[in-house]
């Protein structure tokens, strides 16, 4: 890994301090200032000149491919010959200045890893099914760590064979015995090419590749899983040198899952659908890791899309169904890496081009925009140079976080100097490599110790240091082991241990010191045998056994927080997993009417809890049920809710046609309504430039004209598309929606909007506003623990002094703030907090959180905020706000996230949760439980609310 020099003078500088702790009384700091400043002048001397780049260190990653063995493996059954070119991969990728492999797990509905869903890659030994002898992706993540690179899981999504026109393999005899396909033949679609593929619009289908990304995440430090560029194969075959355009027959599961779209437009949804619930699995089991896809580089050429790229090539949106586009602006990915294969300058695909148009594109939106680089194209470039200007070219464009590389064969083998030229390249631009980093800090350390204690010699130290009351978090008397518990069991085979004993104190674990930070906490990450593993403590004249048990099998202990949108009863307080309701006999040959009786019923793409959630329903609104399970009833349109939000009758529905639509205007709000005789099933889509409606199942009518003073809307159209009458309202800026909310009654549909946010002048400029406030956590539910356990502050404890120091500073600014609980002490139900903000009629909504880790991740290497939202409308408020926090803390950016969350599911207003760092992490627990710190933090999140209103 490459360190920028500027991190590299900052850990100097730290290091020299905690390395001379006891020297840095109070007095001896009046005179530390110079010493410290010698210090950080050496640094250019030691480190030579740097380049000082505002950005955190960019990805710099490289493809290796598994499909036909292209890269990995060129001999089978050869165990030691295998984990040599593991080995070699992981050198070339130290050597060429990379910090990322995209390793090709599943390069046909296979797997090199031990999976228990999909059988073995044939890769490795030549048979698909047969055990290798080791875990290829379990020994390159060991190895790669060792070079301080991250491996990310690179899957193909729905290619099961490698088949051709020649020699096809695109039958389900082609499938290995055992294979999950094989049990389930309608999940598979045969195609001309010869290759057999999973149909993207069976949700068994896609539920297999989100069960085998589940599995990886679970059982695998990987640093991200990642989606390549094939999705609905390309409809050009050619055959005997004829190209022709192919059908994909999935006009069954249309049939049956279409829910009255296009073709084109449903199997952009279904590749859409996949993304986006991949997206919020990586997330939910850990949000540290990343989720991006490699699409291909042109999404739409202008001649064909106004919205489209100035280029003529193959086009993703049309061909193979990947709305690439649509998945930055919605955000269902933390980053998009477009594969721009061509050379500057290329007539119809030029790389500058279409670069600069993806940079547009994320602009705003919080996805990192890494490039795909044709490494593979070297020779035909002509010289490795076309790829280091590509690089300088990026430079230039504010989204490209980074790049990654496909030709990985022709960077180990240096061709034309590619692999010398990417070292050269990343050296000059992130300064020295991790060993001469270390070895330079140590240098730079003990001169700073020398010439402290030759200072510390003239200075007494006898007097004492003031005491300081800024930390929320009290010394401890002795050790403390914070997480996890004693004798705490795990599958995983690492786990870290965080703690604290008194200050200055040495602590030995098995017979050796270990760091600790300046308060005295320490973070460990250690290995775990099966069977019992027990740590020695001695500290303070104590000694402790510490033991962690480790079962055989696979990691499945990840800590889900309870904000995070799980559990069923939730969407309906009456309803359980225990209650059964009564089948509708002979439902398929009887006209059945199902009408909402809750307030707002939950629906989702199938009958589970966690399937994607679709617009959710009011009361009164109608469909026919043409399906049901146990517990839900499936409506006509393509939705299944609770059988405890629907009341059934039987008869026939008048045939839906909207007579009038109207709107009306307040100070502040504008409503429209919808005269229609049945309150007909619809899809709300929240959109960058407005928001669609799309009533199912409805014969529309021509929609009025916006008046040109509308505080917030445009215009309005209307277009039928088949059975569904759909309007579309357009805002007058980029995601200008402030909430709304959605009624029927007496034979009208009406939502309301809320009109445009503003502040006042003078000193309390959020005069009139409504903010409500929620602090995660509390009661019988500290949340999180941090290196002080019970000891010390956990996360509820600093969720409320963070609320309240929120509370206190918008209040001082004129805002009226409602809040779900101002004791700590006070258990809070997810209802509950859940009712507070519905009923608090507020102008948006924040909930306080702090972040952790599963125990088996190292907690030391994660850290930094990050802000969630569940509904496109808070996606600003998000974003304004993180901008501001991390900014005002200079702390890490991780970034805004969509998350499926209980408190940011509201349509009423905007509503984000703040995770304001790792109280796992005891380097960053520090800065958390300091007052001081907690003052800057909520300085920034006052200042992105102010911006936010200020729009």
């Amino acid at each position: 890994m490459l360190l920028s020099k500027k991190s590299v003078i900052m850990d100097v500088f730290l290091l020299a301090i905690r390395k001379k702790e006891d020297i840095l009384k109070t007095a001896i700091a009046k005179r530390m200032t110079a010493l410290l400043l010698l210090v950080v002048m050496a640094v250019p001397f030691i480190f030579g000149d740097y380049h000082a780049s505002a950005k955190t260190e960019q990805m710099k990653g490289v493809w290796v491919a598994t499909v036909y063995s292209i890269n990995f493996p060129s001999v089978k059954n050869n165990v030691a010959a295998q984990k040599a070119e593991l080995d070699k991969i992981v050198e070339n990728a130290y050597n060429a200045g990379l910090n990322a492999i995209f390793f090709q797990v599943r390069p046909q509905g296979d797997a090199l890893y031990r999976s228990s869903i999909y059988p073995w890659s044939e890769v490795l030994t030549g048979t698909a099914g047969k055990d290798p002898g080791y875990d290829p992706l379990e020994y390159l993540i060991n190895a790669a760590k060792k070079k301080n690179i991250g491996v990310h899981a690179w899957i193909n999504p729905y290619r099961l064979t490698t088949g051709s026109v020649t020699n096809p393999k695109n039958t389900i005899d082609s499938l290995t015995a055992g294979h999950p396909v094989r049990d389930n033949p309608s999940m598979a679609v045969s195609f001309d090419d010869g290759k057999l593929y999973l149909d993207p619009g069976n949700p068994d289908a896609r539920q297999l590749v989100l069960d085998g990304v589940k599995e990886i995440v679970e059982n695998y430090d990987v640093a991200g899983v990642h989606f390549d560029d094939y999705f609905y194969p390309s409809p050009n075959v050619t055959v005997n040198g004829s190209t022709y355009k192919a059908e994909f027959n999935d006009a069954e599961s249309y049939a049956k899952y279409g829910a009255g779209m296009t073709l084109e437009d449903w199997r952009r949804n279904n590749t859409y659908t996949l993304v986006k619930e991949t997206y919020e699995l990586v997330n939910s089991y850990n949000k540290n890791l990343m989720f991006g896809v490699s699409p291909s580089g042109i999404w739409d050429n202008k001649k064909d899309n106004p919205l489209g790229s100035d280029t003529n090539g193959f086009s993703s949106y049309f061909q193979i169904y990947a709305d690439s586009r649509k998945w930055v602006k919605d955000g269902i990915v933390d980053y998009i890496c477009p594969q721009i294969y061509w050379n500057i300058g290329a007539t119809n695909s030029d790389y500058k081009t279409i670069a600069n148009w993806w940079n547009d594109v994320c602009k705003g939106t919080g996805v990192d925009l890494y490039i795909g680089h044709a490494a593979y194209r070297v020779e035909d470039f002509g010289s490795a140079d076309e790829i280091i200007k590509q690089l300088e070219l990026n430079k230039t464009l504010s989204e490209v976080k980074g790049s990654i590389y496909y030709g990985y064969a022709q960077i180990a083998d240096n061709t034309l100097s590619l692999k010398d030229k990417l070292a050269a390249h990343y050296g000059k631009e992130s300064g020295i490599s991790y060993n001469e980093f270390k070895q330079n800090v140590n240098s730079a350390a003990s001169a700073a110790v020398n010439a402290g204690n030759a200072l510390a010699g003239k200075i007494d130290t006898s007097v004492k240091p003031p005491v300081t009351d800024d930390s929320l978090a009290k010394p401890v008397s002795e050790l403390v082991i914070g997480a996890p518990n004693n004798n705490y069991s795990t599958s995983s085979s690492k786990s870290y241990i965080i703690g604290a004993g008194v200050k200055g104190v040495p602590i030995y674990v098995n017979g050796k010191e270990i760091e600790r930070t300046d308060s005295g906490y320490f973070a460990l990450y250690v290995d775990l045998n099966v069977g019992k593993n027990v740590f020695t403590f001695e500290h303070n004249g104590k000694t402790v056994n510490y033991t962690i048990n480790r079962s055989s099998g696979y990691a499945t202990n990840l800590n889900v927080n309870s904000e995070y949108d799980y559990e069923d009863a939730l969407e309906n307080p009456t309803a359980s997993a225990a209650n059964t309701y009564a089948m509708i006999e002979n439902l398929s040959s009887r006209s059945i009417i199902g009408t909402i009786t809750s307030d707002e019923a939950v629906m989702r793409a199938s009958n589970s809890s966690s399937a994607t959630r679709k617009t959710p329903m009011v009361k009164g609104i109608q469909d026919y049920i043409v399906n049901e399970s146990t517990s839900y009833y499936k409506f006509r349109y393509g939705g299944w809710t609770l059988k405890s939000n629907v009341s059934i009758s039987e008869g026939t529905l008048p045939d839906n046609v909207i007579t009038k639509v109207s709107g009306t205007r307040t100070d502040d709000a504008t409503t429209i309504r919808w005269n229609m005789p049945v309150g007909a099933m619809h899809t709300i889509t929240e959109m960058v430039e407005g928001i669609e409606i799309r009533f199912h199942n409805t014969q529309g009518a021509a929609a009025f004209t916006m008046a040109s003073s509308n505080p917030m809307f445009k215009s309005i159209t209307y277009k039928q598309d088949g059975t569904d009458a759909v309007y579309t309202l357009y805002t007058k800026k980029e995601r200008y929606l402030f909430g709304y909310e959605v009624r029927y009654t007496g034979g009208v549909l009406e939502i309301e909007f809320n009109h445009p946010l503003s502040i006042q002048s003078g000193s309390k400029p959020l005069t009139g506003k409504v903010i409500h406030l929620d602090s995660g956590h509390g009661g019988s539910d500290p949340g999180a623990t941090g290196p002080l356990g019970a000891e010390g502050p956990r996360e509820a404890d600093l969720n409320m002094y963070a609320m309240l120091q929120l509370k206190e500073k918008l209040e001082a600014l004129g805002a009226t703030i409602v809040t779900s609980n101002t004791d700590v002490n006070k258990t809070t139900s997810q209802k509950e907090r859940e009712q507070s903000v519905k009923s608090s009629g507020a102008d948006i909504g924040i909930s306080i959180h702090h972040n952790s880790v599963d125990t088996s991740v190292n907690v030391s290497n994660v850290k930094g905020t990050e802000t969630l939202y569940s509904q496109p409308l808070s996606r600003r408020l998000a974003d304004t706000i993180q901008k501001n926090l991390v900014s005002n803390v200079n702390t890490s950016d991780r970034g805004i996230k969509y998350q499926s969350l209980y408190m940011c599911r509201f349509r009423e207003m905007p509503t984000v949760l703040i995770e304001l760092g790792f109280i796992t992490n005891p380097y960053e627990y520090e800065s958390l439980a300091s007052r001081a710190y907690i003052d800057k933090e909520i300085d920034g999140i006052v200042d992105g609310i102010v911006e936010y209103m200020s729009y």
